[in-house]
């Protein structure tokens, strides 16, 4: 039983942590950056499209992170027989 309960909770953070946010988040601001034309654009608003991805993007890129550790760590964990 808690084989199971390991298994899928590690399923359950990884969806929850590291995909969701990927297709909700981070891939609708890459597609929004990719959208600006550095060369066509002034140097204020380059700067103001990076201030308005970068924070965002590294806050969610980090918790992809830590979701996704935490997924391979109690992996480990099953493989080890704990």
């Amino acid at each position: 039983m808690i084989i199971i309960i390991i298994m899928l909770s590690s399923f359950i953070i990884f969806l929850a942590g590291v995909h969701a946010p990927t297709i909700i988040i981070n891939v609708p601001l890459n597609n929004k950056l990719q959208s600006i034309n550095a060369d066509t654009e002034d140097e204020a608003a380059c700067k103001d499209a990076r201030n308005n991805f970068e924070a965002r993007w590294n806050r969610w890129n980090r918790i992809r992170t830590v979701a996704s550790s935490v997924s391979s760590i109690l992996l480990i964990l099953l493989l080890l027989n704990v």
